[in-house]
């Protein structure tokens, strides 16, 4: 069997297990934002080296970066490249690893950009940015959503240090024992906590118009009711675990215990998204969770309609628990990995030959480019 009919059949394989496991299969789920047109490709000019903060090359197992990154170009050490997160450098690779390790297979050549700020908008000249007339970067791989108007297909994967397969197994045996607790034994409460994350000049891009935050304005309308605990501050997922009703709410990005309260048997009271991660395609609103606007103002509305049919509730719940244990096993998260990155492949329009690795250096430091933290590095292997 040639490489294209491997590839072929593993995709098929993976589609058949989405389908069976999640009611639909990866291509469907990609459909949700990634390019639909046929004519769609990405060259390297369309990546725009020098403009997010790098341009990686994976082959063979191995790291480059394209000279032009932002990045590689601040100190000038060798073979060394700064990114604001390395931590979510890291697990990309050790994702792709491990999607190789457990579906038998290679990944073809990518050539990608990586933003690793919260939001992936890049450093956009600011010629353009005063214009209004901005180009566009294409090919950023990221962990959330971003504003279409900012970014062109975002590939969506598992690489903050909080969503990777060794997190996600690191946190599983407590969301399942958060499912085990009865549900008629868990406080009918709506519950949230967390930070007062966002930055109200990249909301505008989103649509926000509210003078206050999502997580604010929550804290502000939950403030004086008895029937919600939604406040700032972090408290054990043990606590969480104990309400029937928990609410996901966007931050910098996503809301983080969005997956985690999937597997927990709690009923999710979930912000309309704008910014969301990779598996929240495959779900579906009264299905696996209620969704509240964007803006909020039906929040009472649909927590009053939660409290009033129990019993639907509780089925939301358990949807939520059933799929969300399944969306986060290693095998239906590799086989995202793989389809993705094939998909990827595709609109790549670049021919793969030793002249067009010129451009490229082969890294093997990553250290982390914020004031403070500058010597915190951490060697690459030959072959990650």
């Amino acid at each position: 069997m040639n490489g294209l009919n491997k590839n072929n059949e593993i995709c098929q394989k993976c589609n058949s297990m989405a389908r069976k496991k999640a009611n639909t299969t990866f291509d469907e789920a990609f459909e949700r934002y990634l390019p639909r047109s046929d004519n769609y490709s990405i060259t390297l000019a369309d990546l725009r080296p020098g403009v997010c903060e790098a341009t990686f090359l994976i082959r063979d197992r191995k790291l480059y970066v394209h000279k032009l990154s932002r990045s590689l170009l601040q100190h000038g050490r060798k073979n060394t490249i700064y990114l604001r997160h390395s931590e979510f450098l890291f697990p990309f690779l050790e994702n792709v690893k491990k999607t190789e390790e457990l579906l038998q297979v290679k990944l073809p050549t990518l050539l990608f950009n990586l933003e690793t700020q919260d939001n992936p908008t890049c450093k956009y000249p600011l010629s353009e940015i005063s214009s209004g007339d901005i180009n566009v970067v294409k090919g950023i791989f990221h962990h959330s959503y971003c504003s279409p108007k900012l970014c062109d297909g975002i590939i969506l994967l598992p690489i903050s240090y909080n969503q990777n397969f060794l997190a996600m197994e690191a946190t599983k045996k407590l969301d399942l024992k958060a499912s085990r607790i009865p549900w008629e034994l868990k406080d009918e409460k709506l519950f949230w906590r967390g930070s007062n994350a966002g930055k109200m000049h990249e909301y505008k891009f989103f649509d926000w118009e509210l003078s206050k935050l999502p997580r604010a304005k929550a804290v502000e309308m939950c403030k004086f009711r008895k029937d919600t605990d939604v406040k700032f501050g972090f408290v054990p997922w043990q606590k969480f675990m104990k309400h029937k009703y928990t609410l996901a709410l966007a931050g910098n990005t996503y809301s983080s215990l969005f997956k985690h309260a999937l597997r927990s048997g709690s009923c999710i009271l979930r912000q309309e998204e704008r910014m969301y991660e990779w598996f929240e395609p495959f779900l579906k609103e009264w299905v696996h969770y209620i969704p509240i606007k964007w803006d909020l103002s039906d929040l009472f509305t649909q927590l009053h309609w939660a409290k009033s049919h129990d019993n639907e509730a509780k089925d939301i719940s358990k949807r939520a628990s059933t799929l969300g244990t399944e969306l986060f096993s290693p095998q239906f998260m590799a086989c995202y990995i793989y389809t993705i990155l094939q998909r990827f492949h595709t609109y790549l329009d670049i021919d793969f030959n030793e002249k067009s690795y010129e451009n490229f250096i082969e890294i093997r430091t990553v250290c982390n480019s914020k004031p403070g933290k500058k010597n915190m590095c951490q060697n690459i292997p030959r072959k990650f």
